[in-house]
């Protein structure tokens, strides 16, 4: 039944942590954590998002991801400084620079 998982010629129910709910995977636990929490050793733990970042979808990788115009440092996200005549990128996690200028050690500056 639902709730249950077959060990050898038993069922046995599923121990389902704190802030995890139960799924119909008969392939993992038979549970997965709430958002914002990521699976640590069967246990649900926060997931820490620093300032300028917001959650993401935590079953691969850290969970969190710098908002738009900041970039990752570490565990944190710093402001991506524009120079002169520069945009953000597509990812916008940096900067390029706007035609016709050119990126000339770290400056937008014409060809």
């Amino acid at each position: 039944d639902r709730g249950y998982t077959r060990e050898r010629e038993t069922c046995l129910a599923i121990e389902i942590p704190e802030n995890a709910f139960l799924t119909d995977s008969a392939y993992d636990h038979g549970w997965e954590c709430e958002r914002g929490f990521v699976e640590a050793k069967l246990k649900c733990v926060a997931i820490n998002v620093p300032d300028n970042a917001h959650l993401t979808s935590s079953r691969y990788g850290q969970g969190w991801k710098c908002d738009r115009g900041y970039r990752q440092a570490g565990s944190a996200c710093v402001k991506v400084d524009l120079p002169a005549n520069a945009h953000l990128n597509y990812s916008g996690d940096d900067w390029e620079c706007n035609r016709p200028y050119r990126n000339i050690q770290d400056k937008c500056e014409m060809p």
